[in-house]
């Protein structure tokens, strides 16, 4: 999928094309790109406009594992805590009928 997407990107500008009219056709990246290489061409500075965004999405990024991992870690650890409950009374069930037949 990279390897097509950046042939016909690379087809695109050797045609003549704007960086930002291409990323927009391509529906793989974020909207907010296309305006970002915009004014970081306009005002010279697009590595800087890079360094933030990329450091805006880490950010964003981050949140969402973050959320995502509170949810999942609470029913992770309930499932071992069943599996071990179930374990111990499956260990201790023969035991306890074993001693009332003594």
């Amino acid at each position: 999928m990279y390897q097509e997407m950046s042939i016909r990107m690379k087809e695109a500008l050797s045609r003549g094309d704007s960086l930002s009219i291409i990323i927009k056709k391509e529906k793989v990246f974020l909207k907010e790109l296309p305006f970002l290489i915009e004014h970081g061409q306009k005002n010279g500075k697009i590595e800087r406009e890079f360094s933030t965004f990329s450091s805006f999405c880490f950010e964003k990024l981050e949140k969402k594992l973050n959320t995502y991992s509170s949810l999942i870690q609470p029913v992770c650890f309930s499932a071992i805590g069943l599996v071990v409950i179930l374990l111990y009374v499956s260990i201790m069930l023969p035991v306890i009928q074993m001693l009332q037949g003594i």
